[in-house]
């Protein structure tokens, strides 16, 4: 807040100060209008206006200019000393208040809207961040944990580095896995397929003993139809 020296006062003058006013009118009078005539044109002397109570307005360069060398410790006081700021400087000094509030109310919400606003740059550190247990799991969790931690360009590179060679040894290792798992499953079809086989071998074997089987029987019931009618044409020649 600015307070100019030409700038409105008031004060409520003590008996000494006004006596102060009056002996220095009367000292000037006496030197620099000693004549008739130049008395007559400075007139009489004329006390400041006060109101009811005792108030008189000043300003601030024509207080100290009346009161300067009357004033100091210990000196007699020539007006009391509560000071009051006149009311146009009051409400002069109020809006220049006012004003310098809402710059400061101006200035902190931009500063909240400044610290509310998204870092695109800490989002991404952050979401980094969050990958750290599955960097643990793939074998690279250090560079990750160092990179999340220094946030340089060169850490960036040494993780993506140890990311990627993470990588290709688990695809060596998936590689391997496939590989294992394919002989076993070759190993196993070959089995299947020999069992298969050997079913198969089988079934044609039962089949063909049972038709060897069968036909033997049909050929023993044949020769024993044929003994048994034999039997009978010899029964009934006899007997002839």
């Amino acid at each position: 807040m600015k307070f100019n020296i030409n700038d409105t006062v008031r004060v409520r003058l003590t008996d000494y100060g006004r006596a102060v006013l009056r002996e220095d009118w009367q000292s000037t009078t006496n030197i620099y209008y000693a004549s008739q005539e130049r008395r007559a044109i400075r007139g009489e002397y004329k006390p400041p206006k006060e109101d009811a109570h005792g108030w008189s307005e000043w300003q601030l360069w024509a207080l100290m200019e009346a009161f300067g060398e009357h004033t100091g410790h210990g000196c007699r006081l020539s007006f009391e000393t509560e000071i009051e700021i006149s009311s146009a400087e009051v409400e002069r000094l109020t809006a220049e208040l006012a004003r310098l509030r809402a710059e400061v109310a101006a200035l902190k919400a931009e500063r909240d809207a400044l610290a509310a606003k998204a870092d695109p740059l800490a989002d991404m550190w952050a979401a980094l961040s969050e990958y750290q247990p599955q960097a643990d799991r793939d074998g690279h969790g250090e560079s990750w944990r160092v990179m999340c931690a220094e946030r340089t360009a060169a850490a960036a590179w040494a993780a993506a580095a140890e990311a990627a060679a993470a990588a290709a040894w688990a695809a060596a290792d998936a590689a391997d896995a496939a590989w294992a798992a394919a002989e076993a499953a070759a190993a196993w079809a070959a089995a299947a397929a020999a069992w298969a086989a050997a079913r198969a071998a089988a079934r044609d074997a039962a089949r063909a003993a049972a038709w060897v089987a069968a036909w033997a029987a049909a050929e023993a019931s044949e020769r024993a139809w044929q003994r048994a009618e034999l039997e009978r044409m010899l029964a009934e020649g006899g007997g002839a």
